[in-house]
């Protein structure tokens, strides 16, 4: 999928290769697997080369959105709303339903609310992540204090949170109803669902604003095309993924909302 140089572009040249970038929601590995067939479909829509950059922290991934590394980009609403702002990407398709963080804890826990949680430990993917700042918010409407009525560990990733609670080293776990769908079988009936916060919309692809709108209107043809094609339900079953909408800004101003009331 890599070849070639990669240039700037304009309004009227495309960049010789396309960067496509995915947040880590899931081990680089696994971000592979599921994200590969659609570099694959977008290398066929557009008829130029596609790399693929599976970054294995969410540091990294904003280090190069940040950078505007990225031509076309998977990313959760939180990290949309400021690469819009203030680094010129656009939206493009979100996936269809809305998005919630869940809280969870062991089967056999005897937390049964957020109220529970008081002296306990949460793990949560990293503080940027869209389910983290979900978590924060329905803390704060409970009256717990993160960090302070609540220990918050930060992990790695959605897995690495699930990880915790199992083993132990944590008494419940801030994550997204995809990820425990990715979840390997074997620990997707190890977990109980205590809290599931009120809705944002999706997880979207954007963008950057120097890809051509010709291009922009490949790209989106194609993620919705995904629902009536073979190949494209293929990818929407291997990345546990519901059909894809068109994507608008406005749709993410609860997003502004909730992260400018944390000062970011």
């Amino acid at each position: 999928l890599v070849g070639g140089a990669h240039g700037a572009g304009d309004a009227n040249e495309a960049p010789q290769v396309y960067r496509f970038g995915v947040f880590p929601h899931l081990p680089p590995s696994r971000l592979e697997k599921v994200y590969l067939p659609v570099a694959l479909d977008f290398r066929r829509a557009l008829g130029r080369d596609i790399e693929f950059r599976a970054s294995g922290s969410f540091a990294r991934f904003s280090e190069r959105l940040a950078a505007e590394a990225y031509d076309i980009v998977l990313l959760q609403p939180f990290d949309y709303v400021w690469a819009h702002d203030q680094h010129g990407y656009l939206p493009v398709a979100r996936r269809s339903e809305d998005l919630t963080a869940i809280i969870i804890v062991k089967h056999d826990s005897a937390i049964q609310s957020l109220k529970d949680l008081r002296g306990k430990v949460l793990a949560s993917p990293p503080r940027s992540a869209a389910v983290s700042f979900l978590s924060r918010e329905a803390m704060g409407a409970a009256g717990l204090r993160p960090g302070k009525d609540v220990t918050v560990q930060y992990v790695r990733s959605h897995y690495s949170c699930l990880q915790k609670v199992l083993i132990g080293k944590a008494d419940a776990c801030g994550t997204a109803r995809q990820s425990m769908r990715l979840a390997e079988p074997q620990l997707k009936n190890a977990f109980r669902i205590i809290f599931e916060t009120p809705a944002i919309p999706q997880v979207l692809f954007a963008v950057h604003e120097r890809v051509p709108e010709r291009d922009r209107e490949r790209i989106r043809d194609t993620v919705l095309g995904w629902a009536t094609s073979p190949e494209g339900q293929k990818i929407l079953t291997q990345g546990s993924m519901a059909p894809f909408v068109p994507a608008t800004d406005d749709e993410y101003d609860r997003v502004r909302r909730i992260r400018h009331q944390e000062g970011d």
